[in-house]
């Protein structure tokens, strides 16, 4: 109900205003009009009378020259009288020189003067006998002039405003009725509502220029108003599904979680208690073994204590390698602390330990000064202890024995963590296998170990983020490179 009210008020301002304009130009059109014909027609009055006095007055100029001439001044009066009885004339004079010699009316303010010469041809030659002076007012012009303005005022006004009113009805009819119909067509639209594009009939008169711009501008205002909110509805859909998607993996995925904590804290279990009674089964084999040496290694048989000696050595592996299986577990849940860490130190410390345990082996160490990364300080030791003592390791029975920590750059910009030694290498081929827990590439006798060391590394790799390759080839050496940060667009996807 608010809207059509506020129209009407709107349409009837309008109107006043538009017909006040109206009646203020035509009042100024007709008095500049009425002002320019009045001066016209008092300029061509003012010419009309002189023009008169001039013709009228020559007649008499003739009989005033021939009175003067003979001294007649009855005759003069005569003329004089005559001539001051004409219209528009207040006062005639004959002067010679700066006498006056008759004279006739009165002079008022405004009045015109007209200067007719008089002569007389004697003997041939002209004679100057003095001057008529003529003096006429445009009173009588001024009044007549006066009682026609009121009637030119009127018609120009009345003219002005007829072709005013003829405009305005015009204009309403071209353009107001369908501003307001467009007004109307505004108001009336939508969103949610039927498409009912603005059109106009040729017939109503609408002229194919701005108005039926603004009504084409009109509807694809709304053509595109329709088509944004039903892109907004179709994506609050998908947001919606989106959500309920979100919300339905989100409680898959603590599901999983709360299985995968129970699974986990099952297999904590499930290790300790393996460790605990494997070791302790372990242990006593490996003290009745002790026990059984100590006893019969001067009556039984040599095959019996050797074998007796292998069951105490497997004993001992055994343990160990619960001990590595443990110790791999761990990693997994192992908190990660990012620092600066002094690689070079921390390798020149494994290669001291390393030396006390063969303190006959001669080993060339070569590791740079200064280098350092930024990573977790004790993993970074375990993953070195690891690929330094297995180069330590595998490289013994070669002379001269080298191995080599140091830096390399890598072409996406990071830096990898290189150890190279010269000892027997391997096969490429088996390569993609020697980071899984238990594989050997050797003969189990051949070199110590429980078999997860380069899983170990592998693992604490993975926890920093980066890789683990290596590089070998038979009885050329191999060197082991790692990197302690993801690939660049790892990274970026990452963050």
């Amino acid at each position: 109900m608010t809207s059509p009210v506020t129209t009407s008020v709107k349409r009837r301002s309008l109107e006043r205003t538009l017909v006040a304009a109206v009646l203020l130009v035509s009042g100024a059109v007709a008095l500049v009009a009425t002002g320019v014909q009045v001066w016209a027609e008092y300029r061509q009055d003012a010419h009309d009378v002189q023009v008169g006095l001039r013709e009228l007055a020559e007649t008499y100029v003739s009989s005033v020259g021939e009175a003067v001439w003979v001294g007649d001044l009855d005759l003069l009066s005569a003329s004089l009288r005559g001539l001051a009885g004409l219209p528009d004339v207040v006062g005639v004079e004959v002067t010679e020189g700066t006498e006056s010699l008759a004279r006739f009316g009165s002079v008022v303010d405004g009045a015109v003067e007209h200067v007719f010469p008089l002569a007389r041809v004697h003997r041939g030659e002209p004679v100057p006998l003095g001057r008529l002076v003529v003096y006429a007012s445009l009173d009588n012009a001024l009044a007549r002039l006066r009682e026609r303005v009121a009637v030119i005022l009127a018609t120009n006004f009345a003219k002005t405003l007829f072709v005013s009113i003829i405009m305005v009805g015009v204009f309403r009819r071209l353009v107001t009725r369908h501003l307001l119909r467009i007004a109307a067509h505004a108001r009336a639209f939508e969103v949610g509502g039927e498409a009912r594009p603005l059109r106009f009939d040729p017939r109503e008169g609408l002229p194919a220029d701005e108005l039926a711009q603004v009504a084409g501008a009109l509807n694809g205002l709304e053509a595109r108003a329709r088509a944004h909110v039903e892109r907004q509805h179709a994506l609050r859909a998908e947001l919606e599904a989106s959500v309920a998607e979100l919300k339905a993996a989100d409680l898959r995925g603590r599901r999983l979680h709360r299985q995968l904590d129970a699974q986990v804290k099952e297999l904590e279990r499930f290790g300790y208690s393996l460790s605990h009674d494997l070791r302790q089964s372990l242990r006593t084999i490996a003290s009745f073994s002790d026990l059984l040496l100590e006893d019969l290694h001067e009556t039984a048989e040599p095959e019996s204590v050797e074998m007796l000696r292998r069951i105490a050595g497997a004993s001992a592996r055994m343990d160990q390698t619960v001990d590595a299986m443990l110790a791999l577990h761990r990693l997994s849940s192992r908190e990660l602390h990012r620092s600066a860490v002094d690689v070079s130190a921390l390798a020149w410390g494994i290669a001291g330990d390393l030396g006390a345990t063969d303190p006959d082996r001669t080993v060339r160490w070569v590791i740079p000064e200064d280098l350092t990364v930024n990573a977790d300080a004790g993993l970074l030791q375990l993953a070195l202890q690891n690929l330094m003592g297995n180069a330590f390791k595998f490289s013994a029975g070669r002379a001269p024995v080298r191995i080599e920590v140091f830096a390399e750059a890598l072409g996406d910009g990071r830096s990898a963590i290189c150890v190279r030694d010269n000892g027997p290498g391997f096969d490429m081929a088996h390569a993609t296998r020697i980071f899984e827990p238990f594989q050997r590439l050797h003969a189990e006798g051949a070199f110590q170990g429980t078999g997860v060391g380069l899983a170990t590394v592998e693992r604490v790799v993975s926890r920093h983020g980066g890789e683990v390759w290596a590089d070998a080839n038979p009885d050329a050496g191999a060197v082991f490179r790692f990197t302690l940060e993801p690939p660049a667009h790892d990274a970026s996807t990452e963050g």
